[in-house]
């Protein structure tokens, strides 16, 4: 008798397979936010080229220490552009639908990153960032002129480093809880992490 009155509740088959096509259908909303990445992307080569144009023409009057700021800002720059791929590649692969392109223009990391790998790749590249901004933080220490600015610069960088070395424990929590949820095995790879 509960058998019958269990099964009076369950909703017709093909009302559950529509509601499912739905809800499966749904994960192309994601689509223009990648694509919308891609923009994203080309504002950062815009601003690649600019800091580059920049770091030219200040050449000839440029210290050192300004030389090594252009190109950590440089560096830092392409770090995002990477991570603004990476996301935009890989998000799109694992969520919305496969990428049917030319399999000899394929990355190799694309086929081999999953949302688990992308978490941990996602904090490296936060990581690299967060340290090229300290350390251009602190190339700018050399630049203060007076006891209150260098005092100022002093204090903006000690929170800085805090910030990232939050970055860095946070990253290290996440890998090794990571790992611990795959078994021992290197999550991202490819090795039945998907």
């Amino acid at each position: 008798m509960e058998e019958a009155k269990s099964s009076d509740h369950v909703p017709p088959a093909h009302l559950e397979r529509s509601l499912e096509h739905i809800l499966f259908a749904s994960r192309w909303m994601l689509a223009p936010l990648y694509a919308g990445l891609g923009v994203v992307l080309l504002l950062v080569v815009f601003t690649f080229f600019d800091e580059l144009w920049h770091a030219i023409s200040d050449l000839r009057s440029a210290t050192e220490a300004k030389l090594v700021v252009s190109a950590l800002s440089l560096v830092d720059v392409v770090l995002l552009a990477n991570l603004v791929l990476m996301v935009m590649l890989s998000g799109y692969e694992n969520v919305v639908s496969r990428l049917d392109v030319a399999t000899g223009d394929r990355p190799s990391w694309l086929r081999k990153l999953d949302t688990s790998g992308l978490k941990l790749k996602l904090f490296g590249s936060l990581i690299a960032i967060s340290g090229i901004q300290v350390l251009r933080q602190f190339m700018d220490l050399q630049q203060a002129l007076d006891s209150a600015t260098l005092e100022s610069r002093r204090s903006v960088l000690v929170y800085m480093l805090a910030t990232h070395l939050t970055f860095v424990f946070t990253g290290v929590l996440i890998a090794l809880s990571d790992r611990l949820a795959h078994g021992g095995r290197s999550a991202g790879t490819g090795s039945g992490a998907h």
